[in-house]
């Protein structure tokens, strides 16, 4: 998306799940049937002119197939707290963040406003 966008002078948002900025698979091609593609830190930097890079969890984006919840709903306020803040680290100067699969709780909300994070 990236050549698409900066071509038309477009600009965009992504938000991160920060544990997988260390999938580098190389140039990719964007492609609906394969994996979920990634970027990486210098990705990230190299892009900044299109790309503006929100919070969206270190590690909670999972479904857990038997509840058809997110890893972020069922965890526990300890374990949130130790993701968002990581996640928030590695994106400095998010302002927004995006619930994976749009799952939230009254405890989620409260621990990013612990955080000092905005939220969405």
């Amino acid at each position: 998306a990236y050549p698409v966008l900066k071509q038309h002078g477009f600009h965009a948002i992504q938000h991160i799940i920060s544990a997988r900025k260390d999938r580098y698979e190389g140039f990719q091609t964007f492609d609906p049937t394969t994996a979920q593609q990634y970027f990486t830190d210098e990705e990230m930097a190299a892009q900044a002119d299109v790309w503006g890079y929100e919070a969206h969890s270190f590690n909670m984006h999972i479904l857990i197939p038997e509840t058809n919840t997110s890893r972020l709903y069922e965890a526990s306020p300890g374990e949130l707290r130790d993701d968002l803040r990581q996640n928030l680290e590695d994106v400095p100067g998010a302002i927004a963040f995006a619930y994976p699969f749009g799952q939230y709780k009254e405890e989620s909300i409260d621990v990013l406003k612990e955080l000092g994070s905005p939220q969405i």
